[in-house]
């Protein structure tokens, strides 16, 4: 989120969240960066996966899209494999993605 769009709606940084905002009650965006054990499998040295989650109450989403008259759609794109006991670059890899209205 811009840092302007949450200052004018009243919303105040986390410092514990380098992507976090909270109001006086609760927080209404955080983020959380995560990783699972490493695998001393097929993938040596390597996580078995890892991501980024940034969440949002819906409100707070509603509100700014109301204020300026958006919409707002989701890109949503992962790659996976279905294939044990290979060498990465011998999987069958397929990728999915998918932009769809979200509902709020």
């Amino acid at each position: 989120m811009r840092p302007e769009l949450m200052h004018r709606a009243k919303r105040t940084p986390l410092l514990e969240d380098p992507f976090g905002y909270e109001t006086p009650d609760t927080k209404v965006v955080r983020s959380l960066e995560w990783q699972e054990a490493f695998d001393q499998g097929r993938r040596l040295h390597e996580p078995r996966s890892s991501g980024f989650l940034l969440q949002m109450r819906r409100t707070v989403l509603g509100e700014i899209a109301a204020a300026r008259g958006l919409n707002l759609w989701a890109y949503l794109w992962g790659r996976r494999t279905a294939d044990r006991y290979k060498p990465e670059a011998d999987m069958r890899w397929t990728e999915h993605e998918a932009v769809f209205p979200v509902r709020l």
